[in-house]
């Protein structure tokens, strides 16, 4: 009975070399090492004379992220957030002054609920208590 159940179904036998095989699964993974590799080679060097050392921070900050939004390796919302998390991490601002440009504890109290009823509605918690 289960032999049935496979025999119209056809294999596919990829011929290719493993490296290439390999390549084509790692891909991603290999071009964010090397944009991550390169942000930290750029942020090692000594940057011009007539820039401050945060200016110089900022603008490889700035180059890693527009390399990853336009080859959305990562989504853009984590590239995003990424952005804002590395400016105090660099040393260039203070996290509360970074953090001070999204605005007052409610935006957080908001996101915070949009997050749980999402999980809500994901588990399907809210339709048994919506039943309930």
């Amino acid at each position: 009975m289960a032999d049935s159940k496979f025999k119209d179904q056809q294999i596919f036998i990829d011929k290719r070399s493993i490296w290439i095989v390999l390549f084509d699964r790692l891909r991603r993974y290999i071009m964010l090492a090397l944009f991550f590799g390169l942000f930290a080679f750029l942020l090692m060097q000594e940057g011009p004379s007539d820039l401050s050392l945060e200016g110089y921070k900022v603008l490889c900050l700035f180059v890693l992220c527009v390399s990853l939004w336009a080859t959305n390796l990562i989504p853009l919302s984590i590239t995003s957030l990424l952005a804002i998390a590395a400016v105090p991490l660099l040393g260039v601002m203070e996290a509360s002054q970074a953090y001070s440009y999204f605005g007052n504890k409610a935006v957080f109290f908001i996101l915070g609920v949009f997050i749980l009823s999402a999980s809500m509605i994901a588990c399907g918690l809210s339709t048994r208590i919506s039943i309930w």
